[in-house]
């Protein structure tokens, strides 16, 4: 499954030197991540009924090549990584100019599952875990 997701950039998403907004790449892939969960039947219902969510504990962005008013961006996600019990995740996102294909920018967060209530990290709910099987890994996937 091709997990990725168009997006337009808006005259709000720009710095004061007309490229895209730091802030705006780590929206770009928060948005996507939770689309894909939506889109795979776990949404924020889901969330609500086992009391978890996604909790970040590192973001890392890398600027290649800049964005300029009136493009839009392309941005992908796979799974870089998992614990032996899958409470923490490495997701690696690339975003592209649709303009030219060409990549503009590395993202990458390391997370975990929280439960909602207790405030701690947990084990996702088997159905979590189902839809997750669903992402693409990175060439260098490897265990946390």
């Amino acid at each position: 499954m091709i997990l990725e997701k168009i997006f337009e950039v808006r005259w709000a998403d720009l710095d004061p030197n007309f490229h895209l907004r730091h802030s705006v790449y780590a929206d770009y892939c928060a948005s996507l991540r939770m689309s894909v969960l939506e889109s795979l039947g776990f949404g924020f219902r889901q969330f609500m009924k086992y009391q978890i969510g996604p909790v970040l504990f590192q973001e890392n962005i890398t600027y290649i090549k800049e964005v300029p008013p009136g493009s839009d961006v392309r941005v992908t996600m796979k799974i870089g990584g998992l614990s032996s019990d899958s409470r923490k995740f490495r997701i690696c996102h690339e975003i592209y100019r649709r303009s030219d294909g060409e990549l503009s920018a590395r993202l990458e967060v390391m997370g975990a599952w929280m439960d909602t209530v207790k405030r701690k990290i947990t084990v996702p709910p088997d159905e979590l875990l189902k839809v997750m099987e669903n992402y693409l890994r990175t060439e260098d996937f490897h265990s946390l």
